[in-house]
């Protein structure tokens, strides 16, 4: 099976199996656990419960929702997969693949489901798209094999491109695979590629003043949750820096 057929599947099997589960367990009240690094309130986990409404469960009748934030650190999200897997959940939602990690490490039987990750496989999360086997199912995006595409599209939309900077996260394995592939890609498209770190323990202020000496043609900013997209964003707005990003 080719990936977008594994996505595909994994995609409708998503939405399709709680319908089963009610179907099969009428009355029963669900404890769903969710493990994000993101705002427990936020645009994202909003949509997630949007999505239960619109399939039918409502909060405190058919699910009890069990939310966990901690920052994409391991230690952090290990500990509150823990607390969710002790609160005796039925299922555990990882906001990220950093987070289904975690949650990884402290159950074997409680099943995970992976609302996003870079590439569940580069990752560890799973064997293999075709057999992810273990507890865990879910969306993967891809990201990695994607770098090279990036900068084929700004390519195509600069024509003139020279000299592109890419804002990446050496903690991040992920982050090193894509940098691989886009220092391959800018290669082959005649292109200079800059790579400028950024690690949670220094300032913003100094990796922005860093993108500003660089005066690249062109910013690309890789899969990174870390990153302060809202500050990036100002700054290629007010540099006038044509951005792609994961």
């Amino acid at each position: 099976m080719d990936r977008r057929a594994f996505i595909t599947m994994v995609g409708g099997s998503m939405l399709a199996a709680p319908l089963v589960s009610k179907a099969q367990q009428a009355g029963k009240v669900y404890r769903i656990g969710y493990l994000t690094p993101f705002p427990v309130d936020g645009l994202i986990a909003r949509s997630f419960r949007q999505g239960l409404r619109e399939l039918g469960y409502v909060e405190g009748r058919d699910i009890v929702i069990e939310a966990r934030r901690a920052e994409q650190r391991p230690m952090d999200l290990e500990k509150a997969a823990a607390e969710l897997v002790a609160a005796r959940v039925d299922v555990l939602v990882g906001a990220t693949g950093v987070a289904v990690l975690a949650a990884k490490r402290v159950t074997a039987t409680i099943p995970i489901v992976m609302a996003s990750s870079a590439d569940a496989v580069v990752q560890g999360i799973v064997a293999s798209l075709a057999r992810p086997g273990e507890n865990v199912t879910g969306m993967t995006t891809l990201t990695t094999e994607l770098a090279s595409k990036r900068f084929e599209i700004l390519k195509e939309v600069l024509p003139r491109l020279k000299r592109a900077t890419a804002l990446w996260c050496p903690e991040s394995e992920i982050s090193h695979v894509e940098l691989r592939h886009s220092r391959a890609a800018a290669e082959r498209l005649q292109m200079q590629l800059e790579p400028v770190p950024y690690r949670a323990d220094v300032s913003w202020n100094a990796v922005a003043e860093s993108l500003r000496l660089n005066h690249p043609d062109a910013l690309v900013i890789f899969d990174c949750p870390g990153i302060p997209i809202g500050e990036v964003v100002d700054l290629a707005f007010k540099q006038r820096l044509p951005t792609m990003s994961a």
